[in-house]
């Protein structure tokens, strides 16, 4: 048994976004309403694992653990002035030829600044 005090699972996608942007007249203040949705897809860069532990010490290992090569679904974001929210998901599963993870779908989701 290894004791990891890190073990993060990541992937790198290149995304292509198509976004719809409305925005609203500025006001008083010079800030406006912004409403942006789209599809967006993306291809696969790398995956890669990095765990730490007093046994093993610092390790990185790149390989694309069966995430998918190319991920499809839509986003939305809304927001006022420099601040906003967005929401990401996507319809294809998280990795391909890896019964086990079927049906392992991806949502984030979070603030943004700087609209």
């Amino acid at each position: 048994n290894i004791d990891y005090s890190k073990n993060r699972f990541s992937s790198s996608y290149l995304r292509i976004p198509l976004s719809f942007d409305f925005q609203t007249n500025k006001d008083d203040r010079g800030n406006r309403f912004h409403f942006v949705f789209g599809p967006d897809g993306g291809f696969l860069i790398d995956g890669m694992v990095k765990q730490i532990s007093a046994q093993n010490g610092k390790q990185k290992i790149d390989d694309n653990y069966h995430f998918t090569t190319f991920r499809y679904g839509g986003f939305a974001r809304i927001g006022y002035g420099d601040v906003g929210i967005f929401a990401k998901y996507y319809t294809n599963d998280m990795f391909e030829n890896s019964p086990a993870q079927a049906g392992l779908k991806n949502l984030s989701f979070g603030i943004t600044v700087g609209f």
